[in-house]
């Protein structure tokens, strides 16, 4: 009866073979996941390279060409100086007409893009009659009349004299008439 002993010897052997393939893959994908990470970090950079030498192109240009400004003496896209917004308070109204299946009713949210702080203080002292303005403009249209992109754009531009118009002239600008307002945008125009 003797019985055969199984040395520690054999199973041994046999377990780390699959132990050290495990490893092997283990480390092998560990050393393509760092390889994958390293050549994106080095495309990265040399993608975020090539944008600065473009940009400091494009200011150099821009710079030989007199830059392009808008009216408020600021470049169109100046980090240095970021545009300025006034918020709107919605603007609820009735259209002067409106077809028989729609109830001619309209709701407008804006802001106006200003030239700086200073004007941003003026509209806000002067917003009474700004907003009687623009609320005379907006009952005075018809549904047709803004129902269009084109329509739209025609009253952005009747906004901004509606707006202009109680402000007072400002002295430092002479023959400035924008009076520091520079566009109207839209965030909602709902009409029904």
């Amino acid at each position: 009866m003797a019985k055969e002993e199984v040395t520690p010897e054999a199973g041994a052997e046999a377990a780390p073979a699959p132990k050290s393939k495990k490893k092997l893959f283990l480390i092998l994908g560990l050393v393509i996941v760092l390889i994958a990470g390293g050549a994106g970090g080095f495309l990265f950079m040399q993608s975020k390279k090539a944008k600065e030498a473009e940009a400091k192109q494009g200011a150099a240009k821009q710079d030989a060409e007199g830059g392009e400004e808008k009216g408020d003496g600021h470049a169109a896209n100046d980090p240095k100086h970021p545009p300025v917004f006034v918020q709107m308070d919605k603007f609820v109204f009735n259209l002067a007409s409106a077809p028989p299946d729609k109830t001619g009713v309209g709701q407008v949210e804006m802001q106006i893009r200003v030239e700086d702080a200073k004007v941003s203080e003026t509209i806000k002292a002067y917003m009474p009659l700004i907003r009687n303005n623009i609320l005379l403009l907006l009952t005075s249209k018809a549904y047709d009349d803004v129902a269009t992109i084109e329509g739209k754009k025609i009253l952005q531009e009747e906004l901004i004299e509606a707006i202009r118009q109680p402000l007072p002239k400002r002295a430092d600008k002479g023959k400035d008439k924008s009076r520091g307002i520079q566009a109207v945008t839209f965030s909602a125009f709902i009409m029904n």
